[in-house]
């Protein structure tokens, strides 16, 4: 039994370190959300702290505990919140306890009422789109029926056209969506009717659950735990790293440790510490592009990045016994390693 517990025990304590290797691309607020599902919190609307998007996202949206959204894709722009929100208490937190899908949950008039965003990638006449759903959900508690309007602001695209008055024990889903992200290219603006073809809030909401669970299954996993918030703390940060990444047009990495404010310019310490957080966690998919971002002139950025240039592929090789990459750059691997020789300025 002392066994047991001591191994519970180590396997917490690997799982925070994972957590803090991975927690300086994204600020604290996206864990906060991922954990405290059940607290209240007061409302401030005139920040974004929270992210939803899609992986490699150029301008991820940034939203706030009311549902109003921040939009840098062609141009800055502020969504206001829908108007349903009465301002009253609400709770601010992921659809799951991890997933990129911000909830936010309130009472008005005896009715419970949920607001769901979230993004899914869709393709379009061979054209990449990320795309904003945003749910509604009313259910009504009372003995009595209640009429509510969802109050969508304009720039969203109704997809269904359900009646706001919602019977006593029932509920009522409103489903609307936006084009939030062109992967950095002038694209056309889809029509009403083209976001309208696209499918169901349902529809895109399992397929984005079922490639983020896809990507979470080929990574460490921790299935039992004394606190299952940990493991959602863990998967949110995942996610997270993956919409706050960038891809170039060329396809490669622009590895950056956090949207709008954090992402320019990219850290060179951030950047290998993020790409080792990747192979200690068996994510190998692109190990190659996270090597590719990192500088190698060692007069840019700070010089710890130079010092542990080696280490995230130092991690790959051992797990994979892919030397590729190592032998591929084996003259820079060697010249940073004395770089840390030359650089010293403690004692001979």
């Amino acid at each position: 039994m002392a066994i047991k517990h001591l191994r519970i025990k180590y396997l917490v304590v690997i799982l925070l370190l994972v957590c803090l290797s991975i927690s300086p691309s994204i600020t604290s607020i996206y864990v906060d959300a991922a954990i405290n599902t059940k607290k209240n919190i007061e409302v401030d609307n005139t920040k974004y702290p929270g992210l939803i998007g899609w992986e490699g996202d150029c301008f991820a949206p940034l939203t706030n505990m009311a549902s109003g959204v921040y939009l840098r894709d062609g141009g800055k722009r502020e969504i206001p919140p829908f108007a349903i929100y009465n301002n009253s208490k609400l709770k601010w937190y992921n659809e799951e306890g991890y997933l990129p899908c911000l909830v936010t949950e309130f009472e008005r008039d005896n009715c419970t009422v949920k607001i769901k965003l979230f993004c899914d990638k869709v393709t379009v006449k061979s054209n990449n789109y990320v795309m904003m759903y945003a749910r509604v959900q009313v259910k009504n508690h009372d003995t009595k029926a209640h009429s509510l309007q969802p109050g969508a602001p304009e720039e969203y695209t109704p997809i269904t056209s359900n009646s706001i008055t919602v019977a006593p024990g029932k509920t009522v889903n409103h489903d609307f969506v936006m084009t939030v992200d062109r992967f950095t290219k002038n694209l056309k603006a889809l029509t009403a009717e083209e976001m309208k073809a696209l499918g169901s809030w349902d529809k895109h909401y399992a397929h984005m659950k079922g490639y983020w669970d896809g990507l979470l299954k080929g990574v460490v996993q921790f299935n039992k735990l004394p606190d299952q918030r940990l493991v959602n703390a863990f998967k949110a940060n995942y996610i997270y790293i993956h919409i706050v990444k960038d891809y170039y047009a060329s396809g490669k990495i622009k590895n950056v440790p956090g949207e709008a404010c954090y992402d320019e310019p990219a850290y060179t310490h951030d950047k290998i510490g993020i790409a080792a957080a990747m192979m200690d966690i068996g994510d190998f998919r692109e190990a190659d592009k996270w090597f590719e971002s990192f500088s190698t002139k060692t007069s840019e950025g700070y010089k710890d990045a130079y010092y542990k240039y080696s280490y995230p592929m130092s991690i790959y090789a051992l797990k994979t016994g892919d030397m590729s990459w190592v032998n591929k750059n084996w003259k820079t691997v060697q010249s940073l390693a004395h770089y840390i020789h030359d650089a010293r300025t403690g004692p001979n």
